[in-house]
């Protein structure tokens, strides 16, 4: 049988995609689903994302090529996948159980299955104040002077996950600052109180990697460096995880006069498939 692809939308009025932040979207994406696979899967498959079959009388979407969605890649014992949006975050391991066993009774022997959070490359115009005041680079960078040692905030804090909606888990963290052991001055207390970041005392994260990545706003900021303007980077894990605190968050970096670009990328899991009951 022929690989297919099928076409799936998100309406706003009646199944909309709902983002980490909590907005409602219309997306269109086009499910791609691997050979062998039965009219009763896709229909499974379709119903579990959250969306349904595209109609030739839908609305037009406006494109948006800085956005994806939040996914579920499941992986073949055969070495296939197939890639699925999902609408909302708690609905992730309802999603996953019942699309694995579909898939499953098809012949597509599910031996893994990761979380891939959705991405926007720039939130600026959703986020940031309509009074915004302009551009300013700020005077304070978090990179170090030449031949310096690179400064660091780490530590290990609650986070709170999208994989299994609302559960704590204790996470490292890292950032780039112009103080060791102290959160960015370019960004503020404020923005360190919005994000969750509060560190554990006596309490170790898991050893080893952690197949969890955080969801973190990607912020590029002007930084003024011996009277040269520059760009720099810098990732801001998010540890509080209600759409609400996601988007206070967001508008909060968005606000500071430095601050040029803001993506975001959500929640990151390779290991999802143990979660599964």
């Amino acid at each position: 049988m022929a690989d297919n692809f099928q076409l799936i939308t998100y309406d706003l009025a009646t199944n909309p995609y709902t983002d980490d932040r909590g907005q409602d979207r219309a997306i269109k994406q086009r499910l791609y689903v691997p050979p062998g696979i039965t009219a009763a899967t896709i229909t499974t498959i379709i119903t579990e994302t959250g969306a349904r079959a595209r109609l030739a009388t839908d609305r037009v979407v406006c494109p948006d090529s800085g956005f994806k969605p939040r996914k579920l890649v499941f992986y073949s014992s055969a070495g296939g996948s197939i890639s699925v949006p999902i609408a909302e975050r708690d609905s992730l391991i309802v999603a996953a159980t019942a699309i694995r066993g579909a898939l499953v009774a098809d012949g597509f022997i599910v031996v893994c299955i990761k979380l891939v959070g959705e991405s926007f490359l720039n939130l600026v115009d959703d986020l940031r104040p309509v009074a915004f005041a302009g551009l300013l680079a700020s005077t304070t960078s978090s990179r170090p002077a030449a031949g310096g040692i690179q400064p660091n905030f780490f530590g290990k804090a609650q986070y709170t996950t999208d994989a299994i909606f609302g559960n704590d888990v204790v996470l490292p963290y890292k950032l780039q600052s112009d103080v060791a052991l102290v959160f960015p001055s370019i960004f503020g207390a404020p923005i360190l109180t919005l994000t969750g970041i509060v560190p554990v005392a006596n309490i170790n994260a898991c050893p080893g990697s952690d197949p969890r990545t955080t969801r973190r706003y990607v912020v590029q900021s002007l930084v003024t460096e011996n009277a040269v303007i520059r760009s720099q980077v810098t990732e801001i894990p998010v540890f509080l995880h209600l759409a609400a605190e996601i988007l206070a968050a967001g508008e909060g970096i968005a606000a500071l006069r430095h601050v040029q670009c803001l993506g975001y990328k959500g929640e990151l899991n390779d290991r999802f498939h143990r979660l599964l009951p």
